[in-house]
């Protein structure tokens, strides 16, 4: 994908308070992105149509083999599709037209191309015996004997299909006389391969069948499909093969539900291929890598992301002197990341992320003298990787991507990165590392999009305020750190960036009024601080944010909401909580939007407003340890989508039975509702007999802690503390999109409101 295709969107946390509401299932990338692995799952999906070039003779299933059945196949084959669900047909009559032209011109494309298996039609020759099939297979070092005698093994049934089934009836090639027998015998081989990968790899089941097993030449068992990485152009999935060689060139099967134990050896045979793309096929695709793969000296893009994939890179990869793109992520690889890696020298984007790779990055991708020109993207995050960033990484001098985050790197990686010129997506976080954010940090990646460094041991006395000017960047978040002074009040006119956080960190001072400067965004998040002074009124007239994170900056002078708030229309998400507000609860009418608001641990009084219980959206609504708050409840009924109230703390009275007829609570069972996190917790019962709810989890006064005022048995514990500490204020763990590194996704926890 170009860098003009891309995008970069800010799938950014979702969640504030007690809860994260949407955590995007890894591209995607980010992606995801996960998706293969339990990220294939984070795949969209495209419904795929094939278009059929002719209506080719259907092959028929016989005894012990897993064949197309002519009732079974039609005669116009349809890919069903790859999971993508990105592409929205937006005028269906002119795709359509789109398709039909293409396909055509595909077929012509197909018509002029020499066509290698025609000298070996059925008029060209009898059809083979099996045991003639089986000792050309032999005599060429196709498959073992032992294999293809063995009626139980896929080998056995693929020479059986050749020899009694195969609707073109390919006779074997003859030596004598032929000037092309060389290449009769690999495209013979070929179609055999082409069968063996059918039939173990259960395509009866694949959602495209690519018209494989059908009387067509094996360079035609290909249909016309639409592009992963390009959901805007279509493109020959299957087979394809050169125009002028007729060879095999592309083998495609993405996305197509591919059922396997393990891979057979006999694909490294498919020597003339330069593309071979298995990709997201999920955890029912399995097996190891066979060594016999390096033969493909060809290849230059292999990708196996998101795969039920297992076992040790294959140290002999090192000879794929031609890869470019080597896509592994997603799988259960294990072992170490061979060294022999780095003598790919033509390679530019390397993913190996979310495995179960160990030990030490190789320090081997380049020299000063000899720099790793074409390295572009390298991704291994979420591994078990330890040891520091390699120093050779510096002389990649065309990288622009690094994804190295979830992963046990320490030590400082800040002389390395910091020579990084080229870098617009860097993702450092969940690691070890440490070092100071100062001037100098990132100073010449001057086109940098995202910029992860959360949950290490950064410091920083002064913050780099000068990542503000970088025209591009979208996406800050250097949460969980050690970082310490303030942010500065220089903070230039910005309408690109649309992700700031900075929470749990040891940054002071007042929050800058500039920050408003911040034009486009979308996500701030300042929790867990020790920020002071006032609140800034323009924090609540910056009419872009959807999700505003406050929470636990006691420092804060005391003083109300600001009435500001009322005014930000697009708001989904508010967590106020623990930052010295006083006053009556603000007004919320307006935000139409709002999912979730915690005003929780305030000093709010008076009572709740009665336009609480109509808020349209409001799903988690967290009003506990506001001692003051009294008065009787409003009726909840026209908050229909509220799932979790929390509103332990405080005095009100009154009757809540009004939550208790919400969908959610009608339909499911307190233990179901509680599985979900789906609780309301009240001071009622004993607790409080001027409150009434049967199915709230009522405090009894032996488990309400005296200071607080809620629940502390437990049982609460798993509902009230235990879950807001654990979980409370988390946003997003950005990671990649499977479909593309470049593709920022959310696949984890990484930011408290």
């Amino acid at each position: 994908m170009t860098n003009e295709m891309r995008e970069f969107p800010i799938l950014s946390a979702e969640a504030a308070g007690s809860l994260s509401l949407v955590d995007l299932p890894v591209v995607t990338g980010r992606a995801s992105a996960n998706s293969g692995g339990d990220e294939e799952d984070n795949m969209d999906t495209v419904g795929m149509q094939q278009i059929s070039l002719e209506d080719p003779e259907q092959a028929v299933q016989f005894e012990g083999a897993s064949l197309p059945n002519p009732d079974e196949l039609p005669a116009s084959p349809v890919a069903v599709s790859s999971t993508r669900k990105r592409f929205v047909f937006r005028c269906f009559a002119a795709t359509a037209c789109l398709l039909v032209t293409l396909s055509i011109i595909f077929a012509i494309g197909l018509a002029v191309r020499p066509t290698n298996e025609s000298s070996s039609s059925s008029s060209a020759g009898p059809r083979p015996t099996q045991q003639q099939v089986i000792s050309f297979l032999v005599d060429h070092n196709v498959s073992s004997a032992e294999k293809l005698n063995d009626p139980n093994s896929m080998q056995f049934i693929a020479a059986q299909f050749l020899a009694d089934i195969d609707p073109r009836k390919v006779p074997l090639p003859v030596a004598d006389s032929n000037e092309h027998y060389a290449t009769d015998v690999y495209m013979y081989t070929v179609r055999y391969v082409m069968v063996l990968l059918y039939t173990s790899w259960k395509g009866m089941h694949w959602k495209a069948q690519h018209a494989f097993m059908s009387s067509l030449d094996v360079c035609e068992w290909s249909a016309i499909t639409i592009s992963f990485d390009n959901p805007t152009m279509i493109e020959p999935g299957g087979v394809t093969c050169d125009p002028v060689s007729g060879l095999p060139i592309k083998l495609d099967l993405e996305f197509n539900s591919l059922m396997a134990t393990h891979i057979p050896t006999e694909l490294g045979l498919l020597t003339t291929l330069q593309f071979l793309d298995l990709e997201f096929n999920g955890q029912t695709f399995k097996g190891t890598i066979p060594t016999e793969i390096c033969n493909l000296h060809q290849l230059v893009s292999l990708g196996m992301r998101s795969n039920g994939l297992h076992g040790k890179l294959p140290t002999c990869m090192g000879r794929m002197h031609k890869l470019q793109h080597l896509l592994l992520g997603q799988n259960e690889l294990t072992g170490n990341i061979p060294t022999q890696l780095c003598e790919l020298s033509n390679l530019k984007m390397l993913d190996l992320h979310r495995n179960l790779l160990v030990g030490e990055i190789p320090d081997c991708w380049g020299t000063e003298t000899e720099p790793h020109f074409h390295l572009e993207s390298f991704a291994l995050s979420s591994n078990n990787l330890e040891g520091t960033l390699p120093s050779s990484l510096a002389h990649a001098s065309s990288l622009t991507e690094l994804f190295l985050d979830q992963n046990g790197l320490w030590d400082n990686p800040l002389s390395t990165i910091n020579h990084m010129k080229q870098l617009e997506f860097l993702f450092l976080d969940q690691n070890q590392f440490e070092g100071a954010l100062d001037h100098t940090f990132v100073r010449q990646a001057t086109k940098l999009q995202a910029l992860d460094v959360s949950g290490n041991k950064f410091t920083s006395e002064v913050f780099p305020s000068h990542l503000f000017k970088y025209s591009n960047l979208q996406l800050i978040d250097m949460s969980q750190n050690e970082l310490k002074g303030s942010i500065p009040d220089n903070i230039a006119l910005n309408d690109v960036m649309k992700f700031f956080a900075v929470y749990d960190n040891h940054l002071m001072w007042q929050i800058p009024q500039r920050i408003s400067n911040l034009k486009s965004l979308e996500h701030l998040d300042l929790s867990y601080n020790y920020f002071n002074g006032t609140m800034p009124s323009e924090l609540f007239q910056m009419p872009s944010l959807k999700r505003l994170f406050m929470s636990a900056n006691p420092d804060l002078d005391r003083g109300t909401v600001p009435s500001d708030l009322s005014n930000m229309t697009g708001l989904t998400e508010l967590s106020l909580k623990f930052t010295n507000r006083i006053g009556t609860l603000p007004d919320i009418s307006a935000l139409r939007n709002l999912t979730y608001l915690s005003l929780d641990n305030n000093h709010f009084h008076g009572a709740i407003p009665d336009h609480y219980g109509s808020a349209p959206s409001l799903q988690y609504l967290v009003l506990s340890r506001n001692p003051n708050l009294n008065g009787t409840v409003p009726s909840f009924a026209e908050a229909t989508e509220l799932v979790t109230a929390f509103l332990d703390g405080t005095k009100i009275s009154g009757d809540l039975e009004s939550i208790c007829s919400l969908p959610v609570f009608q339909s499911m069972s307190l233990e179901e509702r509680e599985a979900n996190e789906w609780v309301v917790v009240a001071n009622c019962g004993e607790a409080n007999k001027n409150l009434s709810c049967s199915c709230c989890h009522c405090c009894l006064p032996e488990e309400t802690d005296s200071d607080t005022g809620v629940c502390s048995d437990l049982a609460v514990d798993t509902l009230d503390w235990n879950w807001e500490n654990q979980f409370e204020e988390i946003a997003r763990k950005f990671g990649f999109d499977a479909s593309r590194v470049a593709s920022v996704v959310s696949n984890g926890v990484n930011s408290r409101a």
